[in-house]
């Protein structure tokens, strides 16, 4: 005897097949469209201790949407053109902006906002709001909470040195703080913005927020154990500084090298277990609280196959057409590389009364790391000024290779400087002028971004200037200059006038050797 299937459940089964393929070519399209921005994020999962929980993140959050998926299979689709459409065309503009100024963290928002924007587009709301935790926890691998964390280094810095200071003294000790520096008998210990503790508070966040979400039911019980990772991570990063200072003032010197990093982790991992334990003390108190012997009948929802009807079908080729285009744009974005009009060494040895060393002992202030082109060199007048001059040249620009950095390097770079602007010849010369302070005294100092054939002093606005460039396909090349007189011996000296006067001269010859 032989059975046949009816025709409706053969067309379900083909629809549903028929979606599977539908599926898996938008994803597709979306992991050639964030290639890039996948590697830089997993450039930075691996580089930078403070995401290395960025690896899990992906993970977790398809085993969270996984839970749901029984779920929304009895909801159905109801595709919301309008605003799917709208989702994706901003998403896409942040993407191409990132990728144009090298911002990783707004390229990976637009991949949590492309997700959110394709779901609702294909299915709706409903389906959005499903799974809106689990896309939204994916914020947690994106390097975006740095600018949350950042201003609040500097007051965890002290707190984390009173209490250790506190600890010290209470063992027997003898030591004081002064603003983040721990004085001990025989050493003067700093608390790093690394060692604040607030750096290890987002892996604590993003374990202890699914473990929450997973584990408990009860909102309260979820923020009491979330709260309870983060006190207890903060307060073994408390005691991991005052052991460093029992170290140093027991055997001396610093805990440097894989030990040092050992430590840090362990304040993770000291986390995770008050996590763990926390979740298994929450967990039995909801089970205490529920009525003995109650029993929850749960009713299994039969997945309904999802039907591709012609609206599902259409918002899919839209979905498709769009990300096509954007992956088309992105292709045609990058120019490559651009090298200087002439080498950077052409740049005369003599400029006016200026005349160079053949050689220079002065290392630069501040460097580009991935420059493509360098130029290191000393110029000397006949009253015996010197400068010292260093040209970064950047041929082409990504992730890890910018010309505009926001890192704690240029944050003092800026801090010490104010922006000015003025008249060479027919050309406006913006730049910056400012005195770095080191160990041997205050250097003078001139230095700007010069992109596109002008001269940028703000760094907001040098960066705005090479995502410009970038995308009207003029490239994303450009260079730093940095001038710096030798070190004086005076307090509150500003740039003289001889720092800003030769680099009004040697600007002409540099825009010569770039354009």
């Amino acid at each position: 005897m032989t059975t046949t299937k009816p025709a409706t459940h053969m067309r379900d089964e083909s629809d549903a097949t028929n979606g599977w393929w539908r599926v898996a070519l938008l994803a597709c399209l979306m992991l050639l469209l964030y290639a890039s921005t996948l590697k830089g994020l997993w450039d930075i999962w691996w580089s930078r201790d403070t995401y290395a929980h960025g690896v899990l993140v992906p993970f977790i959050s398809l085993y969270l949407a996984w839970r749901r998926w029984r779920a929304v299979q009895s909801v159905p689709p109801r595709p919301a053109i309008s605003l799917g459409l709208l989702g994706m065309t901003v998403s896409l503009a942040m993407l191409m902006i990132g990728e144009a100024g090298g911002i990783i963290a707004l390229s990976g928002l637009s991949l949590i906002g492309m997700l959110a924007s394709v779901t609702t587009l294909l299915f709706g709301p409903s389906y959005l709001r499903a799974y809106a935790f689990p896309i939204a926890y994916l914020i947690i691998m994106v390097p975006v909470l740095d600018l949350l964390i950042k201003p609040l280094q500097g007051p965890a810095q002290v707190i984390t040195a009173t209490m250790a200071v506190t600890f010290l003294q209470a063992v027997g000790i003898p030591t004081f703080r002064e603003g983040i520096y721990i004085h001990l008998p025989n050493v003067i210990a700093e608390v790093a913005p690394g060692c604040s503790g607030l750096n290890f508070l987002i892996s604590i966040l993003a374990l202890g927020i699914p473990l929450a979400s997973v584990a408990l039911s009860s909102m309260w019980s979820r923020l009491i154990l979330v709260a309870t990772g983060v006190i207890i991570a903060i307060v073994a990063n408390w005691v991991r500084v005052a052991l460093i200072g029992v170290h140093n003032y027991v055997w001396g010197g610093g805990l440097y090298g894989p030990f040092h990093l050992f430590q840090a982790m362990a304040v993770d991992w000291v986390g995770f277990v008050g996590l763990i334990a926390g979740t298994w003390v929450l967990s039995a108190l909801e089970a205490r609280r529920s009525a003995p012997g109650l029993r929850v009948a749960l009713t299994r929802l039969e997945a309904a196959p999802l039907r591709w009807h012609d609206g599902l079908r259409r918002s899919w080729t839209l979905a498709t057409i769009l990300l096509l285009v954007g992956v088309l744009f992105l292709l045609t974005l990058d120019r490559g590389p651009i090298e200087p009009a002439h080498d950077l060494s052409l740049i005369p040895t003599s400029i006016g009364e200026w005349t160079a060393l053949p050689t220079s002992n002065e290392r630069p202030l501040l460097t580009l790391d991935e420059a493509d082109h360098t130029l290191i060199r000393t110029y000397r007048d006949p009253q015996g000024h010197r400068i010292d001059v260093y040209i970064g040249y950047l041929s082409a620009q990504r992730q890890g290779r910018e010309l505009v950095n926001f890192d704690a390097r240029f944050d003092r770079l800026h801090q010490l400087a104010e922006e000015r602007s003025e008249s060479v010849g027919p050309i406006s010369f913006a730049h910056n002028r400012g005195v770095w302070t080191t160990q041997e005294g205050n250097r003078p100092m001139v230095y700007w971004y010069e992109i596109g054939g002008r001269s940028y002093a703000g760094r907001y606005i040098a960066k705005w200037a090479t995502i410009k460039q970038t995308l009207e396909r003029r490239g994303s090349h450009g260079a730093f200059i940095l001038l710096a007189a030798p070190a004086v011996k005076q307090e509150n000296q500003q740039s003289p006038e001889w720092v800003r006067t030769f680099a009004k001269a040697l600007l002409p010859f540099i825009r010569q050797s770039l354009s």
